[in-house]
This record gives C-alpha cells, sequence and structure tokens, in this order.
C-alpha cells in the first residue's frame, strides 16, 4: 500500500522551541523556522533583522516583514511623545544579521541585556572574579509569531504565562463584551 504524505500548510512561523544560547551568543533556529524563511521568504542568504519587542524579548523579522511592522508603526501619530519613544527603542535596537550555514542565529550583547538573557555562561568570571551576567539564565524560548519569530528568556516567558493566565478571565469577560 503506497504512504501519502500529507504535509501541514505553512501559516507562519509557529510553534515553540526550547534552546540555550552558546558561548558565542548564538542560537540554533528551528529547521521549521528556516524551511519558511527558505520558501515562503525565499531568503536565499537567510538574511534577518533582530530587535527589542515590545514586550522585551528578542524579535527576528524576515526583512519585509520588518518593513511592514515599521510601516504600521509610522501610521500612528508620528508627534506622539509614546509613539515617537517606541520607534526609538525598536530602530535603535535593529541589526540586520545573517543566519549561518549551520542555521544559527548571533545575537548582539545590548539585545541580550534588554531581553533579560545571561551575557557569559555562569562559569566566565569578570575582572573582581564576580560573575559577569545581566539575566541569570542562557536558556532561552524560540516562539513563533507568524510573520516573525522571538526569543525569550526563560524567565521572562514564564514570567508572562504565569501573569496573563491570572488575567484570564478579564480577558475572556473583555472578548465576549466585543
Amino acid at each position: 500500500m503506497e504512504k501519502i504524505t500529507k504535509s501541514a500548510p505553512k501559516n507562519g512561523f509557529i510553534g515553540s522551541h526550547p534552546y540555550n544560547i552558546d558561548s558565542k551568543n548564538r542560537i540554533s533556529v528551528s529547521p521549521d523556522f528556516l524551511e519558511i524563511l527558505d520558501t515562503q521568504y525565499k531568503n536565499e542568504h537567510r538574511s534577518v533583522i533582530t530587535c527589542l519587542s515590545l514586550k522585551l524579548s528578542i524579535a527576528v523579522y524576515p526583512q519585509e516583514n520588518y518593513d511592514h511592522h515599521l510601516a504600521q508603526l509610522q501610521e500612528k501619530s508620528i508627534l506622539d511623545r509614546n509613539m515617537s519613544d517606541l520607534m526609538t527603542m525598536i530602530e535603535g535596537s535593529s541589526c540586520p544579521q545573517t543566519i549561518d550555514p549551520q542555521g544559527r542565529l548571533r545575537l548582539t550583547d545590548e539585545l541580550m541585556k534588554y531581553a533579560g538573557i545571561a551575557l557569559k555562561p555562569p562559569s566566565c568570571n569578570g575582572n573582581n572574579g564576580e560573575a559577569v551576567s545581566f539575566g541569570s539564565s542562557r536558556e532561552v524560548y524560540v516562539k513563533g509569531f507568524r510573520d516573525h519569530f522571538e526569543i525569550w528568556s526563560k524567565e521572562r516567558w514564564d514570567k508572562f504565562i504565569a501573569e496573563t493566565t491570572k488575567n484570564l478571565p478579564t480577558i475572556q469577560d473583555a472578548l465576549t463584551k466585543s
């Protein structure tokens, strides 16, 4: 009997993947996400833009999605100080990157610091012998969000889920009133 294989349609970056940042601040990108870059975005060089997200994680966008994201934000009032600050944060933290042939993405110290990810493995020490770290762990979750994916520190993701879970009744009430 012939085996019929049917692949699920690709709807963008979806799913969750636990990873560890290596000693050179690189993270492996999910093979599913690489396939999306290669096929849906025809991104032969696997070029992406990394920047700080609104939830203080690291957002990773294909170039065209990054441009669309910025255009949406710029539609908001440029005279609004909060919007201006937001644009400064996103554009000021943006960095073009290329995923290497082994499927790894290098993260900048600046983005790791603001995202709460440890800059150096716990075994590394500073000049005074103390641990050099801004976050407590190099464990991260890579989460798909359709048009981009985000790299969250394990601690921030766990905290986000705990806080959101507490607010579910309020969120459900708001949805039923819409």
